[in-house]
């Protein structure tokens, strides 16, 4: 079990949060602002969480926001990027489906707490643990982040079927049910379901919103483009094209999939 001993208290303090920039990315396609979520009470062991928008001028460099964060055990901050995409016929703006993440008061360095891409599953994990199943006492969030990084590893890294997209390639939902019946166990942590798709785009390089997959050149296949992705289920992953604007989403569960591309308005589904 991953245990330790905590103590509870309910007050807030504030604290200097900072985004790392996106420099990556050009400016066809940008980071515009985040939808901050953070802990702001905590009742009955539950956490009561509140969110802001906050504007990204300038994705060159770090943003920082002040918080003001319930304290007195490890939770969760989370912040989701909002992308705008600029093409010839407009642009357009989508919030990301990937966040990056960090745990209040883990890991505060020089009162400030920095969030990253890195511990973006972790964070989405225990906030929808502390919000659902309540604040599990005694929970050992250092234990927790290496196991999960130690699995990310292996299976990134596998002889046999390598992955990759960081945490997110992690079964979340194995983890969440194991933790509210309180059976979590480090074997709880298992892969979760992924796809590879055949994408139809105009071509070029394209990044995901998730930044830990990394990006994808297009091939051609008949005179057209294509990109090969491997998709995790149950979370829409979006591509942008980082010379035109183009933007490509795709999703899938147990039931169907379903395909859209932003440029060229093109949409397709379909029923596995």
């Amino acid at each position: 079990m991953l245990i330790q001993s905590c103590t509870f208290f309910r007050t807030n303090s504030e604290i200097q949060v900072l985004i790392p920039c996106t420099a990556s990315l050009e400016q066809k396609c940008r980071i515009s602002s985040y939808i901050i979520e953070y802990p702001v009470s905590i009742y009955d062991d539950c956490v009561v969480y509140s969110s802001i928008e906050a504007i990204c001028f300038d994705s060159s460099k770090d943003l920082l926001v002040d918080l003001n964060i319930t304290r007195g055990v490890n939770l969760p901050i989370l912040a989701y990027p909002v992308f705008t995409a600029f093409s010839d016929t407009g642009c357009f703006s989508f919030q990301g489906s990937f966040p990056a993440a960090a745990i209040y008061p883990l890991d505060v360095e020089n009162s400030s707490l920095e969030l990253s891409w890195s511990n973006g599953f972790e964070g989405f994990v225990l906030k929808k643990c502390s919000e659902s199943t309540g604040i599990i006492k005694g929970f050992n969030t250092i234990s927790f982040r290496e196991a999960v990084a130690e699995k990310v590893y292996r299976f990134e890294n596998s002889d046999t079927e390598p992955v990759k997209g960081g945490g997110w390639i992690i079964d979340s939902r194995n983890i969440l049910s194991r933790l509210a019946y309180g059976v979590f166990r480090e074997s709880s942590i298992t892969k979760t379901d992924m796809k590879n798709f055949l994408l139809p785009v105009t071509g070029g390089s394209y990044i995901s919103d998730n930044f830990l997959y990394g990006s994808e050149e297009s091939i051609s296949i008949d005179y057209d483009c294509f990109i090969q992705v491997c998709i995790i289920k149950d979370k829409t992953t979006s591509f942008m094209n980082l010379e035109n604007g183009e933007v490509v989403s795709v999703y899938f569960n147990d039931s169907y999939w379903c395909f859209t591309n932003y440029l060229t308005g093109q949409n397709d589904s379909g029923r596995f």
